[in-house]
């Protein structure tokens, strides 16, 4: 017959309890660690024990960020020295040629950085590089880099400051799998973008991208990007800047149609005119739509724009806005139109209407009685206003 295991009898008052075997299961261990945000209490968890190292490990890797030059010492350190075995674990990685502001810090004239093996990364499919230059004339630094990344499907661009449009030609020819490109502030070396730029030998071919970010950017580049490097049948979620040429990009969601779900429109200095360059009627099935602003005065665009959508399957309508002032002078935004059209029988599958004031150090002022300004959506139980910093 078959002994039963027995706990250890305890006398009498005594604290001690001993079980056999783990109290918790790995899964819920793993659920644990990944609520852990702190570098070094990472590093604490994943040396306790075997078990916990893999998660631990999966949360210190996974993105990797080198903004600082000291950062990209430790980042060559971490490629040239690094245990083998964590390198699969890096999904992004966030990369800057020079401290934001600050060209002392750049690493070009860094022998040293020639030799990042970045193909070790094998598993990256995220990337952001921001802050960078190609008018040197050791610019082919960029794409020793860049061209290890065959495998990326994500990839944003942000600051940049090209000699022409070869430049990102050749950049794009490096991922010949995209499925998300974010282009963000790209400026030409000078005013002048005019003939003569070398043309890279082999352009690269239409992308049927899902999502497209283009903010801040040369005329040349919308031209070239909206009308002949993305497939507009593919988008799925497109975010815009209204301060910039908007004749392709009209062009390119007229052409997309219906295919995109989610739409950002972004409004910067500038007082963007979208009559006749801009429809939002060729779409009936957008589900999302956000305004990004400052709005300046008498601007009619978000009541302009809102008129034309013309999907009954719009379910999210957001507004960020990142300085109460604009919002709240008069002539600003028309809070009463944008009720009107959003509470009419145009969009019955709206769930929520979204209002978010965004303040660099802290809130001034008490919230805006948004129940006077847009009454009706307030009835209706689906405005989400809130303030934030940051």
């Amino acid at each position: 017959m078959a002994v039963q295991p027995s706990l250890p009898q305890l006398s009498s008052g005594s604290s001690l309890y001993l079980v056999e075997g783990p109290m918790l299961s790995p899964e819920l261990h793993d659920l644990i660690i990944d609520q852990v945000t702190d570098g070094s209490t990472l590093h604490s968890c994943a040396l306790v024990c075997r078990n916990w190292l893999p998660r631990s490990r999966y949360h210190l890797f996974r993105n990797i960020s080198v903004t600082t030059l000291g950062q990209h010492l430790a980042f060559r350190t971490f490629l040239n020295h690094g245990n083998p075995c964590v390198f699969d674990y890096t999904t992004h990685l966030s990369i800057c040629q020079y401290e934001h502001g600050n060209y002392d810090t750049m690493p070009w004239f860094d022998p040293q950085f020639l030799n990042l093996d970045v193909s070790k990364l094998t598993e990256l499919t995220s990337m952001h590089v921001c802050n960078w230059q190609t008018q040197f004339e050791d610019m082919e630094v960029g794409w020793y880099l860049l061209g290890h990344f065959s495998g990326i499907k994500k990839l944003e661009l942000e600051s940049w400051i090209l000699v022409g449009m070869a430049d990102l030609r050749t950049i794009l020819c490096a991922f010949p799998n995209l499925c998300e490109l974010a282009l963000n502030d790209m400026a030409p070396w000078d005013d002048d973008w005019g003939g003569g730029w070398p043309e890279p030998a082999i352009a690269p071919p239409t992308r049927p991208l899902s999502y497209l970010k283009l903010v801040d950017c040369p005329k040349e580049m919308i031209q070239w990007v909206a009308l002949e490097y993305v497939d507009p049948r593919a988008l799925v979620t497109v975010h815009v800047g209204l301060d910039q040429d908007l004749e392709p990009i009209g062009f390119m969601l007229q052409k997309a149609g219906s295919s995109i779900k989610n739409l950002t429109l972004e409004c910067g200095c500038g007082r963007p005119t979208v009559e006749g360059k801009v429809d939002l009627a060729y779409n009936k099935s957008l589900r999302s739509l956000t305004f990004i602003a400052p709005i300046y005065p008498r601007d009619p665009a978000i009541t302009a724009l809102l008129s034309q959508v013309a999907s009954d399957e719009l379910e999210l309508v957001e507004f960020e806005f990142s300085d109460k002032k604009y919002v709240l002078m008069e002539g600003r935004v028309d809070w009463q139109m944008i009720d009107n059209i959003l509470s009419g029988p145009r969009f019955p599958a709206l769930k929520e209407v979204s209002i978010v004031l965004s303040y660099a150090s802290q809130i001034s002022g008490p919230e805006p009685h948004w129940e006077i300004k847009m009454p009706q959506l307030t009835r209706k139980g689906i405005l989400r206003a809130k303030q934030s910093v940051g």
